[in-house]
């Protein structure tokens, strides 16, 4: 076995992905989460219970760690993430471990060109800026020498345990002929992230010390428009697409009698104008082997099935 990894936010679609890639490679892992329950991990996956919003108890599951993998995403209160990412800093920093981050676009805001890694942070919304706050602990704390760390960005990701993604497309409401509700426009091109592939993007940067001290974005497949993307999709499910475009005053009218809607709106800016992941600087360092959307969406389509 390899040296002890840990997954914090083990449940996750981005956290169970690198759990499983990393127990796959012959590493002994550790897969946290609040419950300690995390389903169909590989066999000798160990599973432990752990508030994020608690330092002791990010320190004690930690500890022996060579490589902590921050794949905590909060699931409502995103006013909470600073302080979720100061605790996992401090579980790192106390298991002199290095520390690798799963991290979104969000922080760049509105974007007019491909994003790449020295764009300046412009958030165009709250849950923006609370992104852009966690990445800065991290960046911080390696700069301090407390932690060594890299970050690893990805757009919109989907796949196994990860069926829904912004614009609001689910493959589980896809295969089971439900009507999809999805904000934006379908015709910009998007970048989508398979999320096996932004797991194996993240475990790179974990086993390589020359990418600590640096922001990364995880190669994704060719991008494409959100409706080319649905057509591969309803192509691999079988059936006529079942999608109704949601306009934002609708939304924003909407908003004011269900607040659920508020995280539609505040990722709408990525939906009606290009939103494209230029990797080019992940790929001359690692090289950048993806998933292709088409074998991709099999896998999804299939999971969702099951």
């Amino acid at each position: 076995m390899g040296d002890l990894q840990i997954v914090l936010g083990g449940s996750g679609g981005v956290g169970r992905a690198v759990a499983t890639r990393l127990a796959q490679q012959g590493n002994q892992v550790r897969a946290v989460n609040r419950s300690g329950r995390i389903k169909d991990l590989p066999d000798g996956t160990e599973t432990l219970v752990a508030d994020a919003l608690k330092r002791d108890d990010i320190v004690a599951a930690c500890t022996g760690a060579a490589v902590v993998y921050h794949c905590i995403h909060p699931k409502e209160d995103y006013s909470q993430f600073r302080s979720m990412t100061e605790n996992v800093v401090a579980g790192a920093e106390a298991a002199g471990a290095k520390l690798v981050m799963a991290a979104s676009c969000y922080p760049y805001g509105k974007v007019d060109r491909p994003m790449t890694e020295d764009m300046p942070n412009k958030p165009e919304a709250p849950s923006g800026e609370y992104h852009a706050q966690a990445a800065d602990v991290v960046k911080e704390a390696h700069a301090a020498g407390r932690v060594r760390a890299a970050i690893g960005r990805a757009s919109n990701y989907f796949g196994p345990y990860a069926p829904r993604m912004w614009p609001g497309i689910d493959f589980k409401a896809a295969v089971a002929g439900e009507k999809m509700q999805i904000i934006g426009k379908k015709e910009p091109l998007h970048t989508y992230t398979y999320v096996c592939d932004f797991a194996d993007g993240l475990i790179t940067l974990g086993s390589h010390d020359e990418a600590l001290g640096e922001i990364w974005h995880i190669p994704s497949a060719e991008t494409v428009t959100t409706q080319q993307f649905l057509d591969m999709m309803y192509a691999e499910i079988g059936t006529e697409e079942n999608v109704q475009v949601g306009p934002k005053p609708i939304l924003t009218i909407m908003s004011w009698f269900n607040s659920q809607l508020k995280p539609a709106l505040e990722a709408f800016y990525q939906f009606d104008r290009p939103f494209i992941v230029d990797h080019s600087k992940y790929e001359e360092a690692f090289g950048a082997p993806t998933t292709s959307h088409d074998e991709a969406i099999t896998q999804s389509v299939n999971w969702a099935k099951n």
